[in-house]
């Protein structure tokens, strides 16, 4: 598709080169009036040139018919208006060939900036025709390239058009995408509800298998007013230092919760704890007082197995854990386990501990036993 419109680039050349004609034909129309100007003068001053011969001529009869004094004679009053002609005619001399000089000065540079004038009239008029000669070749390459533009917009138009659709369409597939993962997220959403109650059913089968504390040791002393105990176990009953333990007695038949103390510093056969929580002041913690942890055995080391993920650790530090409180750990999910701590997503070895009488554990209710809680919880003093 070709089209007729002169580009910009080339008016602008066009423009630029008559103004530089115009302004060297002002310039030329300035120095020929110069010139003539200067012509004219010349002519002036030839004209009065014979008028002015014939008065030196008589200038200089008259200097001959004066009287001649010797070399350093005083001139006498007849001989002053000689004098004065005689300097005025030297005057007009150099005056008439000043002029002369600055006349030819004046030709001469008005004959250099004449032919300056005419060179670049000359390149000017040369670079006019030159540009005229190109601008038909100009005009079809500016034609070329309009052509060019146009089909590029053409098929950036028609690719544009492709992605549009291609995005439509994985748009489309990406809703498929999201129904399907709603989908599974509503599966998945009550899958973890079922699990939910499963383990608050098994919570629930764990405290009331726990109701009836046993004691796993006592209070030796107390000096619960500055919040630190001792109780009568120590490394020969496995105890580690962390270990918590919860301290009860029973009173007419019925246990009686006190508090909770963790283990600080363990001895061989005796270790210092300090008060975590004393739930009534007026029924402190005094020596004879039992301490109850369900995971502590101080006559063999408890096993657990561990199943499945967790939210706050991951199973290798729940282990570890487990490992610094002086308990083993099993591999297998066998008699030879008491404890099972299980995940979110360990159902079938929680039903598998059910069926062998292990007692189930979440991550929470580990913690409860032998890790500190976050805060610590002021005593109730």
């Amino acid at each position: 598709m070709e089209r007729s419109t002169t580009p910009a680039w080339l008016a602008g050349l066009l423009v630029v080169f008559a103004v530089a004609a115009a302004t060297t034909f002002s310039l030329l129309i300035y120095r020929h009036a110069q010139l003539n100007e200067l012509i004219g003068e010349r002519a002036r001053l030839r004209v009065g040139e014979p008028e002015r011969n014939a008065r030196e001529a008589r200038l200089k009869d008259l200097l001959a018919e004066a009287p001649q004094e010797g070399f350093g004679a005083p001139i006498s009053p007849a001989d002053l208006p000689a004098a004065r002609l005689r300097e005025k005619i030297k005057e007009v001399e150099a005056a008439e060939r000043q002029a002369r000089i600055d006349i030819d000065q004046k030709l001469a540079q008005n004959d250099v900036m004449v032919k300056a004038s005419k060179d670049l009239r000359d390149r000017g008029h040369q670079q006019l025709v030159k540009l005229m000669a190109e601008a038909p070749e100009r005009r079809q390459e500016v034609a070329r390239e309009e052509q060019r533009l146009y089909d590029m917009q053409r098929d950036f138009d028609t690719k544009r058009r492709d992605l549009e659709d291609k995005i439509k369409a994985m748009s489309r597939e990406v809703e498929v995408v999201r129904r399907q993962g709603r989908d599974r997220l509503t599966v998945l959403d009550r899958r973890i509800a079922e699990l939910q109650d499963r383990v608050r059913q098994l919570t629930r089968q764990f405290a009331d298998s726990n109701r009836e504390m046993r004691p796993d040791g006592s209070i030796l002393a107390s000096q619960a007013a500055h919040g630190f105990v001792v109780v009568d176990r120590g490394h020969a009953q496995h105890l580690r230092s962390g270990t918590r333990f919860t301290v009860f007695t029973r009173r007419a038949g019925r246990t009686v919760e006190k508090g909770q103390v963790e283990i600080i510093e363990v001895q061989d056969r005796m270790a210092t704890a300090r008060v975590l929580a004393e739930l009534d002041g007026n029924d402190p913690i005094i020596a004879g007082d039992l301490i109850h942890n369900p995971v502590f055995d101080p006559d063999r080391t408890v096993t657990f197995a561990v199943r499945g993920a967790f939210r706050r650790f991951s199973a290798e530090e729940i282990e570890n854990m487990i490992r610094s409180s002086g308990a083993a750990i099993g591999r297998d999910l066998g008699v030879d386990v008491d404890f099972l701590v299980a995940g979110e997503d360990a159902p079938e070895a929680v039903d598998q501990a059910v069926r062998l009488g292990i007692t189930v554990l979440s991550e929470v209710q580990l913690l409860e036993f032998i890790r500190l809680p976050e805060p610590l919880p002021a005593t109730g003093r």
